[in-house]
């Protein structure tokens, strides 16, 4: 009997069939400058970090922006007084009947002419504070992994500044044959932490349905959590 019970847990145990994976996060990509400029600001101790919301870690130098804005702005402001009077005669030649219809409609041309003066010259303003922004290299709630840019270098439209880590979302990958793709469509498998416990969180599980380019013979079966299940730790997928 003794000899039935041991040959049949045997079986079950060369059944059974497992194989690791680490978790890693959802995505891991490159932020690449918007705009050319010299590397004024790096925070080269956020380097393994998780960043707060719009935290700014490399700053583009916009000197000469900040000095043409405030100059533009200037000028769209005393276009605004300007404009402005102008606006009030026109009103009060309107209600002077001795003035001709000509002298009216020059007047009232001279009105559109500064009204279109002033529109572009607000369009030039939204473009330098665009400018100004985008020289303002922010992170929001990313892993930093690598900034790859020092102080004092210059940088063109696509320079590569800093690699980032998405590791709100977390993921394990696996490459598994047919059968085993079944058995996870079923929900006929456990995923187990290094201390030998079952993970359980809510999985979000994608599975391509074709084989990988790379490992030819499975399909790529992703399993994606928020929860907080640890980064770079083992996870075995048991059939």
């Amino acid at each position: 009997m003794k000899i039935i019970i041991i040959g049949i847990l045997v079986s079950n145990i060369l059944l059974a069939k497992s194989m690791y994976s680490k978790v890693e996060p959802y995505r891991t990509y490159y932020i690449q400058a918007e705009v050319a400029g010299k590397i004024e600001e790096v925070k080269l101790n956020k380097i393994l970090t998780q960043t707060e919301n719009k935290e700014v870690i490399i700053s583009i130098d916009d000197y000469k922006e900040e000095i043409e804005l405030e100059g533009i702005k200037e000028r769209a402001q005393n276009l605004k007084d300007i404009l402005k009077n102008k606006k009030e005669i026109l009103k009060s030649i309107y209600k002077v009947k001795s003035k001709s219809r000509v002298e009216k409609l020059i007047e009232k041309n001279n009105v559109l002419t500064m009204e279109n003066s002033l529109s572009e010259i607000n369009q030039k303003i939204s473009i330098l504070e665009e400018t100004i922004k985008r020289k303002k290299v922010k992170v929001s709630n990313k892993y930093i992994k690598e900034i790859l840019v020092d102080k004092g270098t210059f940088v063109g439209v696509g320079s590569k500044l800093i690699k980032v880590s998405d590791i709100e979302t977390k993921k394990i990958e696996y490459f598994l044959t047919e059968e085993e793709v079944n058995k996870v469509k079923s929900g006929d498998y456990k995923l187990i932490k290094e201390n030998n416990k079952e993970v359980k969180v809510n999985w979000k599980v994608l599975i391509s349905k074709i084989k990988d380019e790379e490992y030819i013979s499975g399909y790529k079966v992703e399993f994606q959590t928020k929860s907080d299940i640890k980064l770079s730790s083992f996870v075995k997928l048991v059939f």
